[in-house]
């Protein structure tokens, strides 16, 4: 009896182990990477504005605002940026940030800001303060107008609207 010389040709079990460690390894990789991460450097701004309509006259061009901030509680005044939007939403003046404020009273070309330090120190913004818009005269009803305040290195927004 004579034997048969068969060839056997096949990949090695460690090559193929190998060869599908290094797929996964490229999959999981891949998936990884295409997955939304949350910005690492901004936190977000927890708080609010409400507009105090037994302090205001919105006809007489006045509005009072209380500030309610859980994250931060205090910040320094040069991180806060302020906005005043007009009833049809058209920022009136420029956006404020807070190297244009003075400790408490602040003119600007179309109305004025003052900040009431009821929480904080001068030269900070903290959680219980007000914030009062008083117009120049020229557009004196500012029903419908909106103040928007953003800090430097948050993400998110505290607004409210005179009514």
């Amino acid at each position: 009896m004579r034997k048969i010389k068969r060839k056997e040709e096949g990949v090695s079990p460690v090559i193929s182990i190998i060869l599908l460690v290094a797929i996964t390894a490229v999959l999981v990789v891949t998936m990884y990477m295409m997955m939304p991460k949350p910005s690492e450097s901004e936190d977000l701004l927890t708080g609010d504005l409400t507009y105090e309509l037994d302090r205001s006259k919105s006809f007489e061009g006045n509005a009072s605002f209380k500030v309610t901030m859980n994250t931060p509680s205090e910040v320094s005044i040069g991180f806060v940026n302020f906005a005043l939007l007009d009833s049809n939403g058209t920022k009136v003046g420029d956006t404020i940030t807070g190297n244009d404020i003075s400790d408490e009273h602040t003119e600007f070309e179309d109305f004025n800001l003052i900040i009431n330090h009821i929480q904080s120190e001068p030269g900070k913004l903290a959680d219980g303060d007000r914030i009062e818009i008083k117009t120049d005269g020229n557009s004196p009803d500012i029903e419908g107008y909106e103040l928007v305040i953003v800090l430097d290195g948050y993400t998110g927004e505290m607004s409210a609207v005179v009514i």
